[in-house]
C-alpha cells in the first residue's frame, strides 16, 4: 500500500548513508548525523541535528530524521515497520502496531516518542502533507508523523494496560488513567484519523468507533472497557 511504500522509500533513501567505512572528519555534519543514525547511535545523530536546525531552522527534511532519531531511542524502529506487512494485518491497530512498541515504556521512552510527533508538527502543515507534491519530503513526513502519533497513544495505553499473571488487565493500573491522560491517548488517535485514507487512518479511525460503542458514562470508562475486551 502507499503508505508503506513512502515509509520504506524513506527508509532506504533517507537513513542509509553508506558512509561506515568513513571517518568523522571527513563528513559533513549532516553525513555525521545519517552516519549515527546507521550505527544506531540516537544520541549522537540527536545533539547534530539539534545543532543543525538551530542554525538552520527552515530545513525541514532534517526534522524528520530527529524525529526518527527520537523515535528509535523510543523504542520504534520504522525500519522494522517498514519491512513488515502492517497494512495485511488482520489485528486491531494497537496489536498489529504494539508488536514493534515497548510493552511496558519508561516515562523517558514515552517523552522520546512524544518529542518525535511534536517535532514532525513543528513543520508547516503544508509541507507535511500527503497532497503536496512538489515537496520531495512533504508525504513522508505526513506518513511518519501518522505512525508516530499512533505509536504514541499506544505507548501511552502501554503504561496502564498491564496484563497481570492471570492474564488480565490490572484494574489498579487503568483505575490510574486520568481523564488528562485519556484525552491525549484519544486526541492523537483523532488526529490520525483525521488525516483520511487506507492504512494507519482507518485503522485509527476504527480504533475511536470501537471505543466510542463501549458502555460507559466517561471516555475513560469506555476506553477502560474497550481494553478489558480486547487488549491481550
Amino acid at each position: 500500500m502507499r503508505f508503506l511504500l513512502l515509509i520504506l522509500l524513506w527508509t532506504l533513501h533517507g537513513c542509509n548513508t553508506g558512509s561506515h567505512a568513513e571517518p568523522y572528519a571527513s563528513l559533513t555534519r549532516d553525513e555525521e548525523a545519517r552516519a549515527a543514525l546507521d550505527a544506531l547511535d540516537y544520541e549522537t545523530a540527536i545533539e547534530i541535528y539539534k545543532e543543525l536546525i538551530e542554525a538552520e531552522p527552515e530545513s525541514y527534511e532534517r526534522y524528520r530524521y530527529l524525529s526518527a532519531a527520537y523515535a528509535a531511542a523510543a523504542g520504534f524502529d520504522i525500519i522494522e515497520v517498514a519491512k513488515s506487512d502492517v497494512s495485511g494485518a488482520s489485528g486491531s491497530l494497537l496489536d498489529v502496531l504494539g508488536t514493534f512498541l515497548p510493552a511496558d515504556p519508561s516515562a523517558e521512552q514515552l517523552e522520546s516518542i512524544a518529542l518525535a510527533k511534536d517535532i514532525l508538527l513543528s513543520i508547516p502543515a503544508e509541507l507535511r502533507s500527503k497532497d503536496n507534491t512538489e515537496v520531495e519530503y512533504a508525504s513522508g513526513a505526513a506518513t511518519q508523523l501518522e505512525f508516530y502519533q499512533s505509536a504514541y497513544s499506544i505507548m501511552y495505553i502501554n503504561r496502564f494496560a498491564q496484563i497481570t499473571p492471570t492474564g488480565t488487565l490490572d484494574p489498579e493500573r487503568l483505575a490510574s488513567m486520568t481523564d488528562e491522560d485519556v484525552t491525549n491517548i484519544l486526541a492523537n488517535f483523532s488526529q490520525v484519523a483525521a488525516t483520511g485514507g487506507e492504512g494507519v487512518p482507518a485503522a485509527a479511525e476504527k480504533v475511536l468507533v470501537q471505543i466510542d460503542q463501549q458502555e460507559g458514562a466517561t471516555q475513560k470508562e469506555k476506553l477502560i472497557n474497550f481494553l478489558n475486551a480486547n487488549k491481550k
